[in-house]
C-alpha cells in the first residue's frame, strides 16, 4: 500500500522545544506526530458516533415520548463503577506483595492512600478506606 504525506506544520520555536522535551528515548518526531494524529482521528470518530447516538436517542424520545428513567440509568452506571472498582482492588491485592506497591498502583491509575508499611493482604473494608471514591460515594 502506498503511503500518504501529512503536510508540514509551522510552529513556534517554543512549541518545538516542548515537543522535543517530551519525546521518549528512541522515539522520533515522525512517530510522535503519527501517533498524535491517529489518536486525534480516533477521538473525533468516537465523538462523532456519540453525537449521532445522542441525536438518534433524542429523536426517538421526541417521536415516542418514551424514555429510560434516570434511576435505571444511574443504577446501571453504579454497577459498572462497582465492577471496575472490584477489578482495581484485585489488581492492588496482586500487587500487595511487591516491593513498591504504591508506585505500581499509581502507574496503573489507582489512587493509593495507605501507608507503605501496610503491604499485607487487605480486607475489602481496608481497601474502601484507602480509596477516595467508591461506588457508594457516587450515588
Amino acid at each position: 500500500m502506498k503511503t500518504a504525506v501529512i503536510p508540514q506544520v509551522r510552529v513556534e520555536p517554543e512549541l518545538r522545544a516542548d515537543l522535543d522535551s517530551v519525546l521518549l528515548p528512541g522515539e522520533t518526531l515522525t512517530a510522535f506526530v503519527e501517533a498524535s494524529v491517529r489518536n486525534a482521528v480516533e477521538f473525533r470518530r468516537v465523538q462523532t458516533e456519540f453525537s449521532a447516538r445522542c441525536a438518534a436517542s433524542l429523536a426517538e424520545y421526541e417521536r415516542t415520548g418514551v424514555s429510560i428513567p434516570s434511576a435505571v440509568v444511574l443504577s446501571k452506571l453504579e454497577a459498572k463503577v462497582a465492577a471496575r472498582v472490584q477489578r482495581c482492588w484485585g489488581q492492588v491485592l496482586l500487587l500487595a506483595s511487591s516491593r513498591s506497591t504504591a508506585s505500581r498502583a499509581v502507574m496503573i491509575g489507582i489512587p493509593w492512600k495507605l501507608p507503605i508499611g501496610k503491604r499485607s493482604r487487605l480486607s475489602p473494608e481496608a481497601m474502601r478506606s484507602a480509596w477516595p471514591v467508591t461506588a457508594a460515594a457516587i450515588t
